[in-house]
């Protein structure tokens, strides 16, 4: 991993961009390995001896190539820093199309493993080792050292009998993380450093994971035919617990078993979001690695691919790529590129700690909090919906919401006319054992409020015959 100087041969120079060694070193002088030039200038390489600006010697095997990339592939990126200089992080990917690369911004390097058809499809980067799938097979690089894939230098592969669907670091203990490799009816996990102690530990006989499902947010978590799953660090034996965590939504699962085409984390949100290709989401929510809710989303366009990543400044990007070649912002504005965002929610039945009571209810308050103004619709459900019970009617509340910020006005000429938190009435009508509230809002321009609780007001009736 070098950037230096100028290639020459004959009357033909190009500026070096990155040295490639694949094996030996080049403290040794006994190597052999690739450079990644400029355009050349003075016509075309040729094989035979030739030297540097800085003095070194070389022999190059014949003319310059074009990188080229091959399409229709889909990107795993991870960023790392093997150099371990605060200028050396960089980007390594893979498509499944053509070989893997590192790439700097500026400089594109295609990394050779030695495979016949080297075209990995996904990668990882555990203990400062490159990892690339090839169907049933995981080849891992020289620690520190990504270009290098031959066994002398410490490279070597991993076989899983099963095809590879990804990788996903996880925390193992206090000596070294561990490294889960997903197949697509298996699951293992790797421990150890590198090939002198590398110990391959089965975690899951009979489930595996999707592609591009396996996302790490405190926990790891993927996507199998089960469902969701956790695999949670712990004391026991074997170190890692796997549990599922959508056994209450079942059907939708079932509904999208082959449909998953992505997942990524949100993290303000403290959110795994998992997509389908049917434009729906399923995004769980996590508070301190203890479940707070599951939702089901439905997108306005076909989702193929996401990620999300933090900026240099701490900024939070959540981007997502359609099928009309458009590349979305999550997070952002209020609608979908301009399409109304539909919310609703029906809760649950709830018969105020006495299910078998006749109660009339007389009204709902709401306290919702947000930024801005927004409408919304409240309605209610009786007697589990029954046709025999006179049914709610739909209501429409006015949240006139003001961002109030305390160091931006005049404290003398200051009036308070703006709330953040505010409580919403809403009138109810009928007798019945239970109720169950609906919201709804559909928007364009509304920001993002929050429902935060409802108090139900009613008068107890008498027991159910």
């Amino acid at each position: 991993m070098f950037e230096t100087g100028i290639l020459s041969r004959g009357g033909v120079t190009a500026l070096i961009n990155r040295v490639v060694v694949e094996s030996g070193s080049l403290a040794s002088g006994i190597n052999t390995g690739r450079l990644i030039i400029g355009a050349p200038s003075g016509g075309n390489f040729t094989a035979g001896a030739a030297t540097t600006n800085t003095g070194g010697t070389l022999t190059l095997s014949g003319a310059q190539t074009a990188i080229t990339l091959a399409p229709s592939g889909r990107y795993e990126i991870v960023n790392n820093n093997f150099g371990g200089s605060a200028n050396t992080i960089r980007m390594y990917g893979a498509s499944g199309t053509h070989r893997a690369f590192e790439f700097d911004g500026t400089v594109f390097v295609p990394i050779s493993t030695g495979m016949l058809v080297d075209t990995p499809k996904h990668i990882a980067v555990h203990v400062n080792h490159l990892f690339l799938s090839f169907e049933g097979s995981s080849q891992y690089s020289a620690p520190g050292n990504p270009y290098s894939f031959t066994i002398i230098t410490g490279a070597g592969e991993i076989a899983a009998g099963d095809t590879v669907t990804g990788y996903l670091s996880l925390v193992g203990s206090n000596l070294t993380s561990s490294l889960a490799i997903f197949t697509t009816n298996k699951s293992f996990i790797l421990y150890g450093r590198s090939a002198d102690d590398w110990n391959l530990v089965t975690f899951a006989y009979e489930s595996g994971g999707f592609e591009y499902t396996m996302q790490n947010i405190g926990q790891g978590y993927v996507f199998d035919a089960l469902g969701i799953k956790q695999i949670a660090s712990t004391d026991a034996f074997g170190n890692f617990d796997n549990a599922q965590i959508t056994k209450n939504i079942r059907p939708f699962i079932n509904a999208r078993i082959t449909k998953s085409v992505g997942s990524c984390i949100a993290r303000l949100s403290n959110q795994y979001r998992l997509f389908f290709n049917d434009r729906y989401a399923l995004h769980i929510t996590f508070d301190n690695e203890q479940i707070i809710g599951v939702m089901p989303v439905q997108y306005a366009h076909d989702l193929t691919c996401m990620s999300s990543f933090e900026s240099n400044s701490g900024e939070e990007f959540i981007l997502a790529g359609g099928t009309n070649g458009y590349v979305y912002r999550m997070e952002r504005g209020t609608s979908f590129d301009g399409e109304e965002i539909v919310a609703y929610i029906n809760l649950a039945f709830s018969f105020q700690r006495n299910p078998r009571l006749k109660k009339r209810y007389r009204k709902a308050v709401y306290e919702i909090s947000g930024g801005n103004y927004a409408e919304v619709q409240a309605a209610y459900e009786l007697s589990y919906g029954s046709s025999e019970t006179e049914q709610g009617v739909t209501s429409t509340i006015n949240t006139p919401f003001g961002s109030v910020f305390w160091d931006a006005f005049t404290w003398d000429s200051f009036y308070w006319d703006g709330r953040t938190l505010l409580p919403a009435e809403q009138d109810l009508t009928g007798t019945a054992e239970n109720i169950s509230l609906i919201i709804r809002s559909n928007s364009d321009y509304f920001a993002p409020f929050t429902v935060n609780s409802a108090i139900i007001h009613y008068s107890t009736r008498r027991q159910l015959r």
